[in-house]
């Protein structure tokens, strides 16, 4: 009886290593991608962009340019995908680069959270996106109402209708911004009034 089992468990066991090593040998035959790195995400017509990757497989990367929903001819993407084949199998992956004119609009937008009486909205402008290349021009309100706007150290107020604001050019996009805005009368009584996103339009110069 106690042979028996031992029988039993050996034979299991080696079944198991042989599923097991027949996986690890199907796994070998797949087309992998380990790594695929692209920088920087937002470019201007004529700058270059890095690209990297570390794959399993034979790699091909393709262009393509696609315009953007709504931007204008100078604005559009391009997409770049590493395709990677092995033994007749194939993946693929990704990525897409904003191109911009030196100068070029882009609305940030946040959600709001209540502070007493003022709702602020803040957030971090995307280092990995913006890089170096790109710096602020102008600012503008974008909510309809006052807002207090702080960012690379300088802040503004700017009411609804003003004019595209000057205070902060030539510092960074990337980074941190907060933008409040006190309750009206009508939402200090019905917070439920109260928008649950502040957003402002800057214009981003190349350099």
């Amino acid at each position: 009886m106690c042979c028996q089992k031992t029988y039993f468990f050996s034979r299991r066991l080696l079944v198991m290593v042989s599923l097991a090593l027949w996986l690890f040998a199907a796994a070998g035959c797949q087309p992998r991608i380990y790594r695929f790195t692209v920088a920087p995400l937002t470019i201007g017509p004529d700058d270059s962009i890095r690209t990297s990757w570390d794959v399993r497989g034979a790699a091909t990367l393709l262009i393509h340019d696609r315009k953007m929903p709504g931007a204008d001819s100078t604005t559009f993407l391009r997409e770049l995908t590493l395709v990677v084949q092995k033994k007749g199998k194939e993946i693929r992956r990704i990525v897409q680069v904003a191109v911009l004119p030196d100068y070029a609009k882009e609305r940030i937008v946040y959600a709001t959270v209540l502070q007493g009486d003022t709702l602020v909205a803040s957030g971090i402008s995307n280092a990995a996106r913006w890089g170096d290349s790109f710096v602020i021009h102008t600012v503008a309100n974008a909510s309809g109402r006052p807002l207090l706007i702080r960012h690379a150290g300088r802040g503004i107020t700017i009411g609804p209708g003003i004019d595209p604001d000057t205070t902060f050019t030539g510092t960074p996009v990337k980074g941190a911004w907060q933008i409040r805005s006190l309750l009206t009368p009508a939402e200090k009584s019905n917070h439920r009034l109260a928008p649950d996103r502040l957003a402002i339009q800057i214009t981003v110069q190349h350099h």
